[in-house]
């Protein structure tokens, strides 16, 4: 008779997390350095390239088009593979849809257990925990960030007043929009729950996606009318107006998986759900759909404006997408590495946050000192290829190294927190 799997009772145990939470972050690191170091030094070689359309990201797509996916004619070898490389690795920001899946699903996660054991959630203990993973790793870094870039400041009174907005709003280190985006869900979260607890998880998805249709639409509709532009991070592509509520759904979305587990059972199995063909093929249809949406061919004429209606809802589609295709993925890897020893993996997962947040500040010596010089030496080549190899070659060495970083900077924390801790309660 075949043995039942034992079911799990904490989130650190699901391995397929600690897989997502690296692969999001290596999307990540692929897209920056990409967009930030290779397409620029590009834009200076070729001519023809529209700078404002260089990149998959922000606005750039509703406002240029398939034009921003394929930057160069399929009409030779060198200029299929750029393309290709721009396609993949300028996707990589849609890891950060993965971030909000698994923030949603851990925080829900955490409740839900609590709830499980009998015992009585206090909301202000448990968003405290929350709050403290967030902060002393930012403020760290932050400070990190600001000595390095002192004469930038010229009055120390100028340094403080970036250093205390940045440690409360956390938005101040570049490239970690995703933060305080983050920081707005951990707020509302306490109403998000009750909604997921009384609701069902049908219900709960549609409610969430409707306030996500909303208000994208308001911010999104009434940036173009009054300041000919969309507010928000990323040119507003990213996050319109910089309100969490225009990233809700993927966020709930995690928290809908977390609810569907618990009542499942908390049994591993429960993730093989996404791993079946039809599931897989509608992931690919909703990426495909998504990214459709985000182009300009959705775009409507509004009071001499181009409003762009698929930019409302683009970003749910490829939340669930994403999800579901990381996920077999790490199927995938898991298989491959079922019979290696996996302490690693449960340190590095560890120090993803810091990573993600030390990136961008490592990112803009690695270009100026490595990635420049490279491009100089490589560019009277005119070889699309070398270009290719050379960016593969960097994100090697940049992922390792912000990984290690990461994970240096979460035992640091770890060890600061705990000797904090002996002193105030001896």
């Amino acid at each position: 008779m075949q043995s039942m799997p034992l079911p799990l009772q904490t989130p650190q145990k699901i391995i397929y997390l600690d897989y997502l939470r690296i692969l999001a972050c290596l999307g990540v690191f692929s897209c920056h350095l990409w967009v930030g170091g290779i397409l620029p030094n590009i834009a200076l070689i070729n001519k023809t390239l529209v700078p404002e359309c260089l990149g998959i990201h922000g606005d750039s797509l509703y406002r240029c088009g398939i034009d921003t996916l394929f930057l160069f004619p399929n009409n030779s070898w060198d200029h299929i593979l750029f393309n290709c490389f721009n396609l993949i690795f300028g996707m990589g920001y849609q890891a950060v849809h993965l971030f909000f899946v698994l923030s949603g699903f851990g925080l829900a996660l955490s409740a839900l257990l609590t709830e499980k054991k009998g015992h009585q959630i206090r909301w202000f203990s448990f968003l405290k925990k929350r709050f403290f993973r967030l902060y002393p790793s930012y403020w760290l870094i932050l400070a990190v960030y600001l000595l390095l870039n002192l004469s930038q400041y010229p009055s120390f009174l100028g340094l403080l007043k970036t250093y205390g907005k940045g440690a409360i709003f956390l938005d101040v280190l570049p490239a970690t929009w995703y933060v305080p985006i983050l920081l707005q869900l951990y707020l509302i979260f306490p109403g998000l729950f009750y909604c997921l607890q009384k609701l069902s998880l049908k219900r709960f998805l549609l409610l969430s996606l409707l306030v996500k249709i909303i208000s994208s639409a308001g911010i999104i509709t009434i940036s173009l009318i009054s300041f000919d532009r969309i507010l928000g991070f990323g040119m507003g592509g990213l996050a319109p107006g910089s309100v969490s509520l225009t990233r809700l759904f993927e966020f709930s979305f995690g928290m809908a998986i977390a609810k569907y587990w618990v009542d499942q059972g908390c049994f591993v199995s429960t993730f093989h759900l996404f791993c079946k063909t039809p599931v897989i093929i509608l992931g690919i249809f909703l990426e495909c759909l998504g990214m459709f949406l985000s182009l300009n061919y959705s775009t409507v004429p509004f009071q001499g404006h181009n409003i762009p209606l698929g930019l409302f809802i683009s970003d749910a589609f490829i939340g669930v997408a994403v999800f579901i295709l990381a996920l077999n993925i790490v199927f995938f890897v898991d298989k491959l590495l079922r019979n290696r020893r996996k302490e690693w993996l449960d340190l590095i997962s560890n120090g993803t946050y810091e990573a993600y947040l030390s990136h961008g500040c490592l990112l803009g010596y690695f270009t100026v000192f490595l990635m420049e010089p490279s491009l100089k030496f490589i560019a009277p080549t005119g070889s699309y290829f070398m270009i290719c190899s050379l960016y593969l070659f960097f994100l090697l060495i940049f992922s390792c190294l912000t990984l290690y970083l990461g994970c240096f900077l979460f035992s640091l924390k770890s060890y600061l927190i705990k000797k904090c801790s002996l002193l105030l309660n001896p």
